[in-house]
């Protein structure tokens, strides 16, 4: 995870490997915020990718654009995130909207 200033930058990559030769799968993601200061507002883009084994089939990517709204700093906040999945291993097509507000204390 890399912030600087109001961009934050962070990324994974995992890999899986079971004893069968064939059974193995990786995936990966990279995530990017911008929050400007003394701003309540954060954007945010994500692009992930998962491969599963060779028998379960292709690849599986999704791309999420999404906001947050903090009403009190981390205490209270509303989400909102849109995810479009795109791939061979899909069999239908099944988007994302997702609202969500978030209370802590």
């Amino acid at each position: 995870e890399l912030g600087q200033g109001p961009v934050n930058v962070r990324g994974e990559y995992l890999r899986r490997n079971r004893l069968a030769a064939a059974d193995h799968g990786d995936g990966w993601y990279a995530q990017a915020a911008y929050r400007p200061a003394r701003q309540p507002a954060q954007g945010v883009v994500r692009v992930e990718q998962y491969r599963p084994s060779a028998a379960a089939g292709g690849r599986g990517t999704a791309y999420t654009g999404g906001a947050q709204y903090f009403l009190r700093g981390d205490d209270v906040k509303l989400l909102g995130s849109y995810t479009l999945y795109s791939g061979a291993a899909l069999a239908a097509r099944h988007d994302v909207l997702m609202l969500q507000m978030q209370v802590r204390y």
